[in-house]
């Protein structure tokens, strides 16, 4: 965990940055160490940790340009990152100490592509195209930093409505990805 680690895009309005980042890493390390917590190998988080660049997470193709979809944009993106902050509070909660899962809750942040000349209908393969051209732009590859260049998220038309009917889901179906109205087999 040492060089240069903070990512910026430039679709954001403002550079990222955290109280906890101020320091240099060498620093940083060695007071998380000092928590106790980072030893923890097990732990889903502390894993996460200690193989991110920060600020982590994906890159999100919005390929669906309708004026129902502008409308659940704002609201599927939302959505997203609230199911995100679930999974690191189901995973983490067993543990007193809650350390290392609020600094992935707090150093979550998005890239989100958006063009509809560009990506209205987008077909798998130009996304991954992208996706890659992108990486090299940055000067990274894909694999290099999980999940930013590991995966990317792609937003169309079913994708949309899938998480739209997230919306009113029963607290109890919460982190579950399956299509609702749906029954196992």
């Amino acid at each position: 965990m040492t060089g240069p680690q903070s990512f910026h895009h430039l679709s954001w309005p403002e550079p990222w940055t955290h109280p906890e980042f101020t320091i240099p890493s060498e620093e940083r390390l060695a007071l998380w160490k000092s928590q106790g917590w980072l030893k923890d190998g097990s732990r889903a988080s502390v894993q996460l940790i200690k193989n991110l660049k920060w600020p982590w997470g994906f890159i999100i193709y919005r390929t669906v340009y309708t004026p129902e979809s502008d409308e659940l944009w704002s609201a599927c993106l939302d959505k997203i990152e609230e199911s995100i902050r679930l999974e690191i509070d189901i995973f983490g909660g067993e543990y007193t100490d809650q350390t290392p899962e609020r600094i992935l809750k707090d150093t979550f942040k998005n890239v989100v592509l958006e063009d509809r000349d560009r990506w209205e209908s987008a077909s798998v393969e130009q996304i991954r195209a992208d996706f890659i051209a992108h990486l090299e732009s940055i000067g990274s590859f894909v694999g290099d930093d999980a999940p930013r260049s590991t995966v990317c998220l792609v937003i169309d038309d079913a994708c949309l409505q899938s998480i739209r009917n997230t919306f009113d889901e029963p607290e109890s179906n919460r982190g579950s990805w399956a299509p609702t109205g749906t029954e196992d087999s």
